[in-house]
């Protein structure tokens, strides 16, 4: 017989790692998945296309008030006297010839941190003259007072037509009024 040489007793094999079933919604693609439709969406209502930012106060429990038939109307005045004199017109027409309707579409406010609050300004012709006697392109101008930082637009008439003009404004307080105001119409 022949002897075999000694060998060491190895040690146990480890059992192989069962494999973790991961959880669907906790994964990396969906929880990117998310963020960017939230993202999204907050920029959407926050921001929209204005340019402006809202800011917020952290920690504060948001109160959401929505709005969708509140109506101002707003003359084509900026409190100096307007007898379409003074410079802002161009050709036949004057800011005092155009009113602005200010509509708010939706509000949602933060306490007292404010609101977001989306408008849509909308312009009719209030002159003396007919529509079809306007120049084919009108550039109005104006302005909505009261809101948190200043806003300025214009919107664009071509032959009596136009988009009205949307917007999403930021106040300092739920109780602030904003106005719209033309502050100056061209025509070419």
């Amino acid at each position: 017989m022949t002897q075999q040489p000694y060998q060491p007793p190895q040690p146990p094999v480890p059992p192989a790692p069962v494999a973790k079933k991961p959880n669907p919604l906790t994964s990396k693609p969906v929880i990117g998945i998310a963020a960017l439709i939230v993202g999204l969406i907050l920029g959407t209502v926050v921001g929209g296309g204005s340019g402006k930012t809202a800011t917020s106060v952290a920690g504060a429990a948001p109160t959401v008030t929505v709005t969708a038939t509140e109506t101002a109307t707003y003359e084509a005045t900026d409190g100096s006297t307007d007898d379409g004199t003074d410079g802002s017109s161009t050709g036949s027409i004057s800011k005092g010839d155009f009113a602005i309707k200010l509509k708010i579409t939706a509000k949602q406010c933060f306490g007292s941190a404010g609101c977001n609050v989306t408008t849509k300004a909308t312009v009719s012709y209030v002159g003396s003259g007919s529509v079809s006697d306007l120049p084919s392109s009108i550039t109005i101008t104006y302005k909505i007072k009261g809101a948190e930082d200043p806003y300025t637009a214009t919107i664009e008439m071509e032959d009596g037509e136009y988009s009205p003009d949307i917007a999403n404004i930021g106040t300092k307080r739920s109780s602030d009024k904003l106005t719209a105001v033309i502050t100056d119409v061209e025509s070419s």
